[in-house]
């Protein structure tokens, strides 16, 4: 995952103060339930700033999520360069889950009408199968 934020570039490549030849290290955080963004915090102003995933539009996605999301991408042979395959590959999931969602509420609603269907007909006919 990339995330960007304009407030990061003041901080790119910076040197630590007491020791010039070590690159500085920053603190950040993130909400396991929505990967979509990381906490930065600012070590001059000692406060969390939001900073997004590079995508735009990427989805609100546990880390759960993600694991499910790689783990179905090896299952089905799917390759995951980017963000994008990422997203894509996790809408299909959800798209999937939601399919099969509607099929078995349709099932369900079959056995129940097959249920309640006689076995015997008028006129001492049984039913087949």
């Amino acid at each position: 995952m990339i995330y960007e934020n304009a407030l990061l570039r003041r901080y790119s490549g910076a040197k630590h103060p007491d020791y010039p030849t070590r690159a500085r290290t920053f603190y950040f955080s993130y909400d396991p339930r929505d990967i979509s963004a990381v906490y930065f915090l600012d070590p001059d102003l000692n406060r969390y700033f939001e900073v997004r995933c590079k995508q735009p539009d990427f989805p609100s996605m546990s880390q759960w999520e993600l694991r499910a999301t790689k783990r179905f991408a090896k299952q089905n042979k799917v390759v995951l360069n980017n963000e994008r395959d990422i997203m894509n590959t996790f809408r299909l999931m959800r798209r999937l889950v939601e399919e099969e969602k509607v099929q078995t509420k349709s099932v369900r609603s079959e056995a129940v009408k097959q249920a309640s269907v006689p076995d015997t007909f008028p006129g001492g006919l049984r039913k087949v199968g």
